[in-house]
């Protein structure tokens, strides 16, 4: 499974949060260089 996406809390949209690790340290993700 990749993810699970959802609306609770304070949120207006569903929306998808991701992480990644390498080692079990957290590394930045990149798309198309913007994030």
């Amino acid at each position: 499974m990749l993810g699970k996406v959802g609306n609770s809390n304070n949120t207006s949209e569903p929306h998808l949060h991701i992480h990644a690790e390498k080692d079990g340290k957290g590394v930045p993700i990149t798309f198309n260089d913007d994030f």
